[in-house]
């Protein structure tokens, strides 16, 4: 046994140096007649303790053999319940085998129960950081990590990529909002349209910004630049279509992509009818002229009823001309209200003449 625990631990209670002396002295060949008993006592108490028993077996000790004295059996008992107490005591021999033991009461109890197979306290690491791996159980081989520890903050992530731009990112301003209106979505053909414009951003009208009207006539599948013009203090802008001839659609397009809906205008071709009496009160001619009329429009003749409301009469197909007439016989039509109607169409609206009424003969 090793007799310098006390040398290793510095002064202790008197008390206790006696019974460290009593355990770490050599022992006599009286007492080394018990040996094998006793092994086996701690061996078994070991077993029982690792099933979960607390009670440790009893220890019947062996009948002296012939000559030896009760003294010496004493002694040897009383070394061997010292280290009983200080090992046993509150159940620890199950820590003591395990070296569970705080490393100084470990080292004694290896000491003094080392031929028992209480094993040497185990050399612990510090305690490690929050940023260490964890340790493992006393007494078991730690696991090897093969990745690799936390990265200084200096370093960048091999994803990150510094950016191509060497200026910071300006957030552009917020698109404006253009709308677009017509002072009237219906004209005489050959008259001017008026589209007006608002460009605002945040509720504000915006100043000198350039806008673009952008014109598509019925028919026709592009949009074809019809004028600019730049925004007024309250952020208005006018434009005049002159002698628009035909259906077409508006809309405004401003700075980036600010863009208005689009704005339907319809026109309706003048007609002009004139009634050419006839020689001797027989028969009369109704002359239409209708200039934005195209071959292949439906004129159609009415007469108003005695309710007001109006009647077919007749339907002309106009030809390569602008124009149709219509033959009249007076005594069918004579006080009659006559009109034309040109029926609507892709390019136009419909459109009616003023009344004509037929006279008497004189």
């Amino acid at each position: 046994m090793n007799s310098d625990i006390r040398d290793e631990f510095g002064p202790l209670d008197p008390g206790l140096d006696q019974v460290l002396q009593a355990m770490t002295a050599q022992p006599t060949p009286e007492e080394l007649a018990d040996e094998q008993a006793a092994v086996a006592m701690f061996r078994a108490n070991r077993t029982a303790s690792a099933r979960g028993t607390r009670r440790p077996r009893r220890f019947v000790p062996a009948a002296p053999p012939p000559g030896r004295t009760a003294t010496g059996q004493g002694g040897w008992r009383m070394r061997l319940a010292a280290a009983a107490t200080i090992v046993l005591a509150g159940g620890l021999t199950a820590a003591a085998y395990e070296a569970a033991l705080p490393a100084p009461v470990q080292r004694i109890a290896h000491a003094v129960l080392s031929f028992a197979g209480v094993p040497e306290a185990q050399h612990h690491s510090p305690k490690p950081s929050s940023t260490a791996p964890p340790t493992t159980a006393p007494g078991r081989r730690p696991s090897v990590s093969s990745s690799p520890g936390p990265r200084p903050s200096s370093q960048r992530s091999p994803s990150a990529r510094p950016s191509s731009s060497p200026h910071p990112s300006v957030t552009p301003a917020a698109p404006g909002l253009l709308s677009a209106q017509a002072a009237s979505t219906q004209v005489i053909a050959g008259t001017q349209a008026v589209i007006d414009g608002t460009l605002t951003r945040s509720g504000r009208g915006v100043a000198d910004a350039t806008i673009t009207l952008l014109e598509r006539a019925a028919g026709q599948p592009a949009w074809k630049v019809a004028g600019t013009a730049d925004t007024n203090a309250d952020g208005n802008v006018v434009f005049d279509v002159a002698a628009l001839a035909t259906n077409a659609a508006f809309r405004l397009t401003g700075p980036g992509t600010t863009s208005s809906t689009a704005v339907h205008v319809t026109v309706v071709p003048p007609i002009t009818t004139t009634l050419q009496l006839g020689p001797r009160g027989l028969r009369d001619v109704l002359v239409v002229s209708i200039p934005y009329a195209r071959p292949g429009n439906a004129v159609v003749l009415q007469v108003q009823g005695p309710a007001g409301g109006w009647r077919n009469i007749r339907v002309h197909v106009l030809s390569a001309s602008d124009g149709t007439t219509f033959s009249l016989k007076v005594a069918t039509f004579k006080n009659k209200v006559l009109r034309v109607k040109l029926r609507a169409t892709l390019r136009h609206a419909a459109s009616v003449s003023a009344p004509v009424t037929v006279p008497v003969p004189s």
